[in-house]
């Protein structure tokens, strides 16, 4: 199993993602949703949820979008949350 040799001795135990992403793949989408957002058809968007606290670290994300946003333009971020 890929990423298990850095622990220490099994036994080892594997909890599956518990969320149906067969709901989230391409061609399922909410046009009326991404609409009220000002969302392209083609727009490549990445959510963000949590609390906006330097120690979640929002602006490394925000960071990063800059950084993708040169080879993809039309990536777009959502974010979600409160804080400081």
């Amino acid at each position: 199993m890929h990423g298990t040799r850095h622990l220490a001795r099994p036994p080892f135990h594997v909890i599956a993602n518990g969320i149906d992403v067969e709901r989230f793949r391409q061609g399922k989408r909410a046009p009326v949703r991404r609409a009220e957002l000002n969302l392209a058809d083609g727009d490549f968007v990445i959510g963000y949820v949590g609390r906006f606290h330097r120690q979640k670290s929002p602006g490394t994300l925000l960071c990063a979008l800059a950084e993708l946003r040169a080879d993809l333009p039309a990536a777009r971020l959502l974010m979600l949350g409160d804080g400081p």
